[in-house]
This record gives C-alpha cells, structure tokens and sequence, in this order.
C-alpha cells in the first residue's frame, strides 16, 4: 500500500503550512483509491474561518466542504474524499484523542479505510501518512510526488464543451418561463395549494425499493441534459398554470428543483442512481422520477377536489 501525491496537490500542502508556520494548520486530500495505490490529486486548504493556534487546530467546515464539491467537479470522474492531514508542534508524530476520533469518522467514509498525515518541521518538512482502518488502526505508508504515475483516468479534467453544452440547456429552460402563459392563473389548479399538494402525494408513494440517493453514486458528472428532458412535462405543466419555479445546480452537484406556492415553497434535488435511473430527495427520502410525476400529483388532487 503506498500514496502517489500529485505536484500540484503536495505544492498546496506546503504553501499552506508555510503560510501558517507558527500554528498548527491542515487540509484534506482528494483522489482515489485503486489496486493498494491512493492517488492524491488535489490537497484542499483548511479555509479562512479555521481556528489556527500552536497547539490547536479546528477546520472552517462550511467553506472546506465548498470546496470539496467545487474542485472535484472539475475532474473527468468526480474526485473523492480520501483523507485529511495537519500540522503537529514539534516532532509529535502520532495522533492525539482528538485526532482518533476525526480519524474514525474519515475512515468510515469507505470501505478500504482513509489516509490522515501529520506534518512536522524538526527542523526541516516532515510528512508522516497513516493508513487508518476499522476498528480503529493506523499503519504507517510510504508517499512519492509523481504525475506521471496518476492514471489519466483519475487526473483527467473535464471538457469546458461539456458544461458549456448543460448551461446552454438549463438557461433555455429558464428562458422558458418568461414566456409562461398565463391564460390559465384562474384554473382550477390556482385554488390547490401546490406545496401541500405534492408533499400529500410523495407521502403515498412506495420506496421501499429505492436506495438512498448517494450524490458520487453516479461515475462522473451527473447528465444534467438528461434529467431535464424527462421533466419537461412537469415544467410545461408549471408554466401553463402560474405555478414559480427556478432550477440550479447544488453543492452536491445535484439538480435542485425550488417551486414557490405564495409564501410556501419546495425543493427537491435530482440525481442519478447507480442503475442510472432518475431520482430525487424531499424530507431526506430518496424517491424514483417518473416522467409528469408532479403534474399527475397535482392532476390527482383537482380530480379530488372537484
């Protein structure tokens, strides 16, 4: 078992503890896991809001998690969460309480376990990498700095055409609604509270055989083109009734879709499971997509209500 570090990712450990020479600092690393080898590609900063002191370090969680999805996103195949590392005073190179108990949490990311470093300056750089595993063990390995050795596979960044081609598609679809016909606001959906309406019906429905939607589940970067299209029924059913919605692209990298009934509003964030079928989660359950499965919620309730 052995860690290969990316130029780029070592550089950007290096520059944030020299930045930070006096107190103790850290970052995570991401990469992937393949074949007893971790590839390191990218070593993400611990953020601005972190707590730095000589003895005592606490990450700027909001924004490291920012991040994360932000740089990850940029690869071919969605980098993942490896490993962390920090700074120790001294030449302390074994992890404290606290550190057992960050460790145990990143270890239990994935089933081959985590990768945690501990860099010292005694006098000169030193970077120790522990293998952590579960129940909590740790076992030292060896680290080379080689781009060469990094499969292109996992190094590969993404084609601008391929996200300027999603933007093209999203913005038509919102440029859609400036055009929404509003000869129907006094139908009968307009007396249905949309919100509520939905909610009702997402509450029926069976998913005992749907996973929970895991937002790396899909290798690479979700087909945005793809789920759209299948909602275009839901959209043009929206838009010929009065009923706000906007759609953008979440952290996660999920398709987040908002609708607003008056003061009331809903959100539900589309992804892609592993059988590459469309899903989405509300209220933290993940629900299989259907084409016109919103319209057909609302189409019900009038029906009801009539």
């Amino acid at each position: 078992m052995e860690v290969v570090f990316s130029k780029r990712a070592m550089i950007a450990l290096l520059v944030e503890t020299r930045e930070k020479i006096s107190t103790e600092t850290g970052g995570v690393f991401l990469g992937k896991y393949e074949s007893g080898v971790w590839y390191i590609v990218e070593t993400i900063d611990p953020g601005p809001n972190s707590i730095f002191k000589p003895a005592y370090f606490e990450y700027d969680q909001e924004y490291v998690n920012h991040l994360i999805n932000k740089v990850s996103r940029l690869y071919k195949n969605q980098l993942d969460l490896i490993g962390l590392w920090h700074r120790h005073p001294g030449s302390m190179d074994t992890f404290s309480t606290t550190d057992d108990g960050t460790n145990i949490k990143y270890a239990q990311l994935a089933d081959y376990g985590a990768i945690s470093g501990l860099v010292n300056i005694d006098p000169d750089f030193r970077l120790t990498l522990y293998h952590i595993s579960l129940p909590l063990k740790y076992e030292k390995i060896t680290y080379s700095v080689d781009d060469e050795r990094i499969p292109k596979s996992i190094a590969e960044l993404r084609e601008p055409f391929e996200y300027s081609k999603q933007l093209g598609k999203i913005q038509k679809t919102l440029k859609r609604k400036q055009k929404t016909s509003f000869a129907s606001l006094f139908d009968k959906t307009k007396r249905i509270n949309v919100i509520k309406t939905i909610h009702e019906f997402l509450k029926k429905r069976t998913i005992s055989d749907v996973k929970p939607l895991d937002a790396k589940g899909y290798d690479g970067e979700l087909p945005i083109e793809e789920i759209l299209e299948l909602m275009e029924q839901d959209f043009n059913f929206f838009e010929e009734n009065g009923i706000d919605y906007s759609i953008s692209i979440g952290e996660a990298g999920l398709l987040n879709l908002s609708i607003q009934n008056d003061k009331d509003s809903l959100c539900l964030f589309f992804g892609m499971d592993k059988e590459k079928s469309v899903v989405f989660i509300y209220n933290e359950i993940t629900y299989k997509y259907r084409r016109g499965l919103l319209l057909n919620a609302i189409k019900e309730k009038g029906r009801l209500t009539l």
